[in-house]
C-alpha cells in the first residue's frame, strides 16, 4: 500500500537520506514509525476511495470505446488493450487539466498583496479559462465575508489522532470565523450533489480543525465546482429543466449585487457550503475510515511514544 506521510507539524515528508549517504529514497513504514509520522488523509481515503477510481477509469474506457468503434482489421486482443490505453489517456489528461489549475490559483492567492474584498489584486493573472472563473467566484466570496487573513495549500496535523493534511485555502473572516474552501474541477453536467468522497475529505477536514477547546464557531466548509471543459461554475440549486432545486438554499452563497436601496442579490457560481449536519456525517464515515487505516497498516502514529521528530 502506497501510503503518504507527514511528520507531526503536518509537513509533508517525501524521501530521507540513504543509510550509506548516497542520495535519497522514499519514506516508508519503518520510517514513520521510527519517528512517529503522520498518515495523509489522501492515503487513509484511498482504503475506500479507491473502488470511486476505478469507476471512474472505467468509464473513460467505455467512453472511448463508445467513440471509437472497432474496425474490420481490429481483433478482440489489439481493440481491447487500445481502449485501456485510450481510456487511461483521456483519465490522465484531465488530471494534468485538474493540477494546471490548482497551480494557477495557488499562484493568484500566493501573489495576493493586500485583501480588499473584491478588490482584491495579486501579482499573478491566470491565463486558464477555468482559474480566471474560480478568481471571480472567489473575488464576490471575499467582498461578502471579508477574509484578514488567507493561506494557500495549509497544512494542518493532528498527532493525537494520528493524521495530517493539506487543504486547498485555509481563510479567517472579519468575524473571525475560519473557512476551509476545497477546489473541484470536474464534469458538473447532471450532478446535482457532491460526490460522496469529497464529504469524507470535508469530514477528515472538519474532525481535525474543529478543536472543541477553542472559544470560536465551528469552521465553515465550501466547495468550489467548476467545469473543467467550460470553466462554468457548478450550478447545484437549478434541475435540468432551470428550475430552482427544493432545498438547495442551505447550500448557497448569495452576493450582494445590488444597492442600499435595491438590495439584489445572486448566487456566486460554483461556490456550494456544507451544512453542520453534513459536516458531522463527513466525521463519523472518516474516523471509521481512519481506525481502518490502521488496521490496515499495523500502526497507529497517535499512540506513538519517541521524542521530537
Amino acid at each position: 500500500m502506497s501510503i503518504n506521510w507527514a511528520d507531526r507539524t503536518g509537513k509533508p515528508v517525501f524521501e530521507v537520506p540513504k543509510a550509506d549517504g548516497r542520495g535519497m529514497r522514499a519514506v516508508n513504514k519503518n520510517d514513520a514509525m521510527k519517528n512517529g509520522w503522520l498518515g495523509r488523509t489522501t492515503s487513509i481515503l484511498k482504503v475506500i476511495a479507491n473502488w470511486t477510481i476505478q469507476e471512474y477509469q472505467i468509464e473513460q474506457v467505455l467512453k472511448w470505446a463508445y467513440s471509437n468503434k472497432p474496425q474490420p482489421e481490429d481483433s478482440e486482443d489489439d481493440y481491447v488493450r487500445h481502449g485501456k490505453a485510450g481510456g487511461m489517456n483521456h483519465a490522465g489528461e484531465r488530471a494534468r487539466r485538474g493540477t494546471e489549475i490548482h497551480e494557477e490559483m495557488e499562484q493568484w492567492l500566493n501573489g495576493i498583496t493586500e485583501l480588499k474584498g473584491a478588490a482584491t489584486e495579486s501579482t499573478f493573472e491566470p491565463t486558464d479559462h477555468v482559474a480566471k472563473n474560480v478568481v471571480k467566484s472567489l473575488l464576490m466570496l471575499f467582498e461578502e465575508i471579508g477574509p484578514k487573513e488567507i493561506v494557500s495549500e495549509y497544512n494542518f496535523a493532528r498527532p493525537d489522532l494520528g493524521y495530517a493534511g493539506t487543504c486547498d485555502i485555509y481563510l479567517v473572516d472579519n468575524q473571525d470565523r475560519i473557512w476551509i474552501i476545497d477546489l473541484k474541477n470536474t464534469k458538473t453536467d447532471g450532478m446535482s450533489k457532491p460526490y460522496e468522497s469529497w464529504i469524507w475529505q470535508l469530514g477528515a477536514y472538519f474532525l481535525a480543525l474543529s478543536k472543541p477547546e477553542e472559544d470560536r464557531k465551528p469552521p465553515v466548509f465550501a466547495q468550489l465546482v467548476f467545469d473543467q471543459d467550460s470553466g462554468d461554475g457548478w450550478e447545484f440549486w437549478l434541475t435540468p429543466t432551470g428550475k430552482y432545486r427544493k432545498g438547495s438554499e442551505d447550500h448557497v452563497c448569495y452576493f450582494n449585487a445590488g444597492t442600499e436601496d435595491n438590495c439584489l442579490t445572486v448566487e456566486i457560481p460554483g461556490v456550494y457550503l456544507y451544512t453542520q449536519e453534513e459536516s458531522e456525517g463527513g466525521v463519523r464515515k472518516f474516523e471509521k475510515m481512519l481506525g481502518l487505516w490502521k488496521d490496515l497498516i499495523g500502526y497507529d502514529p497517535a499512540e506513538w511514544e519517541g521524542g521530537e521528530s
